[in-house]
């Protein structure tokens, strides 16, 4: 019960009208009638349940975040789509995805379970700065994942690249390359 009952309502006597209706309490809604008077504010934001719970799944959604797949993400959580193979990110209350990029190469290998194909017998990587890059860098026609970390206490920047191709068992690490010249891949 949100008011004293209509007998209770001293302020205008017999012009008390009962009136139902439901409010947002915290994160649930709460429903009950409750004595108004005549020009009083309305008590009840929401009149049915219903009405109070659809604006209640709304108002969650956008301050807290979203739901997928019966899990909530808060604003600004990133989720991985594996069946779509997209990226995700919860906006608002809105999820915002984009497609993951895939490497290309001549001799593609099937990878069960994964979204992307990968370049058979050869991976590669490079060594940039840790500056926000959300995309691969692009050298050529090659698109290579971007992995930042330290070689020899220095930290190697842009336009400077550190290739490390590994061949099964072999590892082999390749002079500085600047992304004007990535055709000068020579051995250390």
């Amino acid at each position: 019960m949100f008011g004293p009952p209509v007998s209770d309502k001293a302020e205008c006597g017999t012009l008390a009208r009962e009136q139902h209706g439901c409010n947002v309490v915290e994160t649930s809604c709460h429903c009950g009638s409750a004595a108004v008077c005549p020009g009083d504010t309305p008590p009840f934001t929401f009149a049915t349940h219903t009405e109070c719970e659809i604006n209640l799944k709304a108002m969650l959604n956008f301050v807290d975040g979203c739901e997928v797949t019966g899990q909530h993400l808060a604003n600004g959580q990133h989720w991985f789509d594996a069946e779509k193979c997209k990226n995700c990110v919860c906006h608002h209350g809105q999820l915002d995805c984009l497609p993951v990029n895939c490497t290309n190469c001549s001799d593609l290998s099937a990878q069960e379970d994964k979204c992307c194909q990968s370049c058979r017998g050869v991976t590669a990587a490079a060594v940039v700065s840790p500056a926000a890059l959300t995309k691969p860098i692009v050298v050529g026609e090659k698109e290579i994942p971007v992995v930042g970390v330290t070689f020899a206490g220095l930290f190697v920047l842009i336009p400077l690249l550190w290739f490390i191709i590994r061949c099964g068992a072999k590892l082999r690490t390749y002079s500085p390359v600047t992304l004007s010249d990535p055709d000068s891949l020579d051995p250390v």
